[in-house]
């Protein structure tokens, strides 16, 4: 996996980055081809248009994750762990299972944020980076923190 372009913003290094992927299961991130850096402007001047507020996106057609905008380590963990969170999603679970998380767990309360709100995809990659980066968060219910030891972190 290629990471690139840390080194052009002053919250997380390449290597923390590398540090965060390394602790996730194998099948979690083995086909995501790179992680990079690069500001939502440089996106835009080019033409591509970046959702206002979004921070981070992962591009499956290119197995890639980008980070557009950071404003602390914190918040730079969650973005990648939210980011590979959606890879998990789409590529790791079974239909069975995604179907399973849509139906009858994901996209009900308690959401660990409110961008959880927004689709079921997106709450289970809010659940997902707030599992990988703290397992016993409190905001994470036990419905949702079940599925994802049972079914996404055997």
């Amino acid at each position: 996996m290629v990471i690139r372009d840390f080194d052009r913003q002053k919250y997380i290094s390449a290597i923390e980055v590398s540090e965060l992927v390394r602790c996730l299961p194998r099948e979690h991130t083995q086909n995501i081809q790179s992680i990079w850096y690069k500001p939502a402007s440089e996106f835009v001047a080019i033409g591509v248009p970046v959702e206002a507020g979004i921070k981070g996106a992962y591009f499956p057609e290119y197995r890639t994750i980008v980070v557009y905008d950071l404003v602390s380590k914190s918040l730079a963990k969650h973005i990648i762990a939210h980011e590979i969170g959606h890879y998990v999603y789409q590529t790791v679970l079974t239909s069975y299972k995604r179907k399973e998380w849509a139906q009858q767990i994901g996209g009900k309360p308690p959401f660990v944020s409110e961008y959880a709100r927004t689709n079921v995809a997106e709450d289970f990659s809010e659940c997902y980076a707030t599992y990988t980066l703290n397992s016993n968060d409190i905001k994470l219910s036990s419905k949702k923190a079940n599925f994802l030891r049972v079914n996404v972190f055997r």
